[in-house]
């Protein structure tokens, strides 16, 4: 990518990790890593980026956190030779994964978006999306785990090497076409307000991420994390109130007690505040 795809300070701490995986035959990453330092794409991109403030768990992480002009997208890698997907989930070997690499990607790119936002407040005008890396695994079909196969690049895809372009540069493209569509679903003006990312979306951004890399929450706040536990948005309640926040229309949202629809009303207040729109 150009600039270098990951920070110079970053490189040493990405390679001790291949290192380890190596050793654990986990060299999936490292290949999807070539590629995306490899791909002739305007950007920057983080490897195992920590998230300390996770919509759904103390803590997670994210493989790759690629920031391009058309957008910013997780990837999730999955490189063990044993993942395989059957009729009622993921499996690695005989074991039935808790969390869906989907899901899995799914929340992390929430995640980021957040964090991005409450740094960023421009970045509410940028394309998010995520998709999976299959570095090992043949994936044909469709399955109600996964909204969409254009959402998956897999082993064949990665080591393909016909077209003129990487691997890796094709599926990004892919990956903000089937995110700018998705978004249409929800509202035509939603997808139109998405612009390309500028030189200084890139340095806020990487100025936010990059530099956070090992950040580690304190006890203190993980405490305050969970005590903010059951007032924080899920993913599902975040995408309404982010679709909602985005467009002039009106909409009906139901639930019983208890499912989160004042939450829902207040962040879309609270966003389209931010926007200097009027709210009463």
């Amino acid at each position: 990518m150009i600039p270098p795809a990951f920070p110079s300070h970053l490189i040493q701490e990405a390679k001790a990790e291949f290192d380890h995986k190596k050793a654990a035959g986990l060299e999936g990453e490292q290949l999807v890593y070539e590629q995306i330092k490899d791909a002739e794409l305007p950007g920057f991109a983080i490897y195992s980026q920590k998230l300390s403030r996770h919509t759904s768990k103390v803590t997670g992480e994210a493989d790759f956190v690629i920031f391009t002009e058309a957008g910013v997208f997780i990837v999730e890698v999955k490189a063990g030779k044993n993942l395989e997907l059957r009729h009622d989930g993921w499996y690695d070997g005989n074991k039935l994964q808790k969390e869906t690499p989907w899901k899995q990607a799914e929340d992390n790119c929430f995640t980021v978006l957040e964090e991005a936002k409450n740094r960023y407040p421009a970045s509410q005008n940028l394309l998010f999306g995520w998709g999976i890396a299959l570095p090992n695994v043949a994936f044909k079909d469709e399955h109600p785990t996964v909204v969409s196969r254009k959402c998956i690049i897999d082993q064949y895809e990665i080591h393909d090497t016909s077209d003129a372009k990487n691997p890796m540069e094709l599926f990004l493209g892919q990956l903000a076409a089937h995110h700018r569509e998705r978004l249409k679903v929800q509202g035509e003006s939603i997808a139109r307000g998405k612009r390309p990312l500028t030189k200084k979306d890139f340095e806020h951004l990487q100025n936010i991420f990059a530099r956070e890399l090992d950040l580690k929450p304190s006890i203190g706040s993980v405490s305050k994390q969970r005590e903010g536990k059951l007032i924080q948005l899920t993913p599902k309640q975040y995408a309404v109130a982010y679709a909602m926040s985005e467009d002039r229309v009106r909409a009906m949202v139901e639930g019983g007690a208890g499912t989160g629809k004042t939450l829902v009303a207040v962040e879309v207040l609270k966003t389209r505040a931010e926007k200097g729109e009027k709210c009463a």
